[in-house]
């Protein structure tokens, strides 16, 4: 019984250092904008896109805490800013104009609703189909 009283105290100790993590690190982003940036491009660059600190672990919250108090954020950053200046394709683009601009999302709905049977995802089209659609919007 003492071993389990011991497992049960051990585990609560870390979620109680997870959740205190996890508060710290939405409490920055609350905080400090260049915080919620440092956190958005740690995500995207190092944990798949995952931002909720909640699905991460106790060495990953930890890990990003101490690269944001070092100042060892700003490549990560970087590499983000390069990763989001040249998308992987023209559908990536596309998914990246949608999510900024909402004329441009409503620009694409529009499109994909009349020229592509309402297949609204840029992924499930070829890049020259893609690229036709950007010709478009850009010229207005």
């Amino acid at each position: 019984q003492g071993l389990a009283c011991s497992a049960v105290q051990i585990y609560s100790a870390a979620m109680a250092t997870k959740e205190a993590l996890v508060s710290q690190i939405k409490d920055l982003q609350r905080s400090d904008p260049s915080a919620k940036q440092a956190w958005t491009d740690f995500s995207d660059t190092q944990l798949n896109g995952v931002r909720d600190p909640n699905r991460q672990d106790e060495m990953t919250l930890t890990n990003f805490l101490t690269l944001f108090a070092n100042g060892g954020i700003a490549a990560i950053s970087r590499q983000a800013a390069s990763v989001r200046a040249s998308p992987a394709s023209i559908q990536d683009k596309i998914k990246m104009l949608q999510k900024s601009d909402p004329v441009a999302k409503q620009a694409w709905g529009d499109y994909a609703d009349s020229q592509l049977g309402g297949m609204r995802d840029p992924m499930k089209h070829d890049a020259a189909t893609c690229q036709q659609f950007l010709n478009l919007y850009q010229s207005g």
